[in-house]
């Protein structure tokens, strides 16, 4: 299976967003255009915009772990669930479609080999953990 971009919330997230409604910390990965259906490749969101490629919105699936399920006490774990759901479709409440603009794409999931988050990212990335945390 191909990777997936990982992402978290652009700050600070508009009143009114879907995306304050995701509990901080949750693993989020997406898909752009998903009824043009693109070529999944490790391009960046960013080049493709530099390319002139449109990219409206973004179908995301994400895992907050609201209910302390086992396996998804860990980043790692609540990306993978999101991951499996995006991928196979599975029916859940927990997909949205929405604006690029209010997404930062941190890094890629790949099934094999986990996820990978960009260096030039990391700060968003530990904003996103220690949001979860207080």
């Amino acid at each position: 299976m191909a990777a997936i971009a990982i992402f978290v919330p652009r700050r600070p997230v508009d009143p009114g967003s879907p995306l304050e409604h995701i509990v901080a910390g949750s693993g989020i990965v997406g898909t752009p255009n998903p009824v043009e259906a693109m070529a999944a490749d490790r391009m960046s969101f960013a080049e493709r915009m530099l390319n002139d490629e449109p990219l409206a919105l973004v179908l995301i699936d994400y895992e907050g772990n609201l209910y302390g399920a086992v396996g998804l006490d860990t980043y790692e774990g609540r990306v993978r669930r999101a991951y499996e759901r995006h991928v196979s479709r599975y029916p859940t409440v927990a997909r949205m479609l929405v604006p690029a603009a209010e997404l930062v794409q941190i890094g890629w999931y790949d099934p094999e080999t986990g996820a990978e988050i960009d260096a030039a990212y990391e700060a968003e990335f530990d904003r996103w953990l220690d949001e979860a945390t207080s």
